[in-house]
């Protein structure tokens, strides 16, 4: 059925969301009648794109010269595979906090929990975390637990907890939604990310939220917008083991300091609230129309 087509919404202005044949189609029809076009997206021509197909890289390229302008999620998204600039609106990907209480932790509860949220899959690097955990147990360490949270066939991961000998440590909690997921954010001391690959993970904005130090991967983008290095947490190289082994002991083994992350966490978190963002998103959205019409009428 025709019924809302675009000849049916007539668009004063439409947004997309990252590239694919469908909004292609959509960018193409708006740069053939004049309309403004502006894409959200994570990527651009300094992403990795060993992630991705050939066919979403050549996509990516095509629609790039088709939009008006872009909404970046990433910094890396700032820079399109275009030989002409557009203009650029960095807006990062974020959750709304307010509905998030926080309480500056006492850090007083053992065991120490560290959690991860994140898929289970090996994109995610939990086998890279298990390596460190196990470091900090060769060393003698003790008097902390893991508990990783997500979706997928945990049975990968299941068997690399056994061949480390990790059961009595790390507890694989599955998929957890709403208060269940909040009382993992809530009771835990501080976060890890190990991804080998992540556009932004906006799960790292949640764990700020909480007030929780982070250790975040440097291949997940939200490392450079959301961790202050040395003031809220770290950003590390996963595949260094004894480098994140040396991170999860620091924070491990100085309550004061988690606790003075925290806050530092959270008060980052607050800057980049959805509900911010998108106030100043909407702002730009209607200047940049206004530019868009007076720039055309004077061409």
């Amino acid at each position: 059925p025709r019924q809302g087509t675009m000849e049916d919404l007539s668009p004063d202005m439409v947004m997309i969301q990252e590239y694919s044949l469908p909004m292609l189609k959509a960018a193409l029809y708006c740069f053939l009648r004049g309309i403004p076009c502006v894409v959200c997206s994570d990527l651009g021509k300094n992403s990795d794109w060993s992630q991705f197909s050939r066919r979403t890289l050549m996509v990516h390229r095509s629609a790039a010269f088709l939009t008006s302008a872009v909404i970046a999620h990433t910094s890396a998204a700032k820079t399109l595979h275009s030989r002409t600039t557009r203009p650029v609106c960095m807006i990062p990907h974020s959750v709304d906090i307010t509905g998030i209480p926080f309480a500056s932790k006492k850090s007083q509860q053992l065991p120490i929990r560290i959690l991860m949220v994140a898929q289970y899959i090996p994109r995610k690097g939990h086998d890279l975390l298990a390596k460190a955990i196990r470091l900090l147990l060769d060393r003698g360490l003790s008097g902390f637990e893991v508990r990783l949270v997500g979706t997928q066939d945990p049975a990968w991961l299941n068997s690399i907890i056994e061949s480390e000998k990790l059961n009595d440590v790390i507890q694989v909690l599955g998929v957890l939604k709403g208060e269940a997921l909040f009382e993992e954010f809530e009771h835990a001391d501080f976060f890890v990310l190990t991804s080998r690959f992540d556009t932004f993970a906006v799960v790292v904005h949640e764990a700020a939220a909480f007030g929780l130090p982070l250790l975040i991967s440097k291949f997940a983008e939200s490392s450079s917008l959301m961790v202050q290095e040395g003031i809220n947490g770290y950003v590390i190289d996963p595949y260094k083991t004894e480098e994140l082994a040396d991170r999860i002991e620091e924070l491990i083994s100085q309550p004061e300091k988690r606790r003075l992350m925290g806050n530092r966490s959270r008060a980052v978190a607050e800057l980049l609230c959805a509900s911010k963002l998108g106030s100043e998103l909407a702002t730009w959205l209607v200047n940049f129309h206004q530019r868009f019409l007076r720039d055309r009428r004077n061409t």
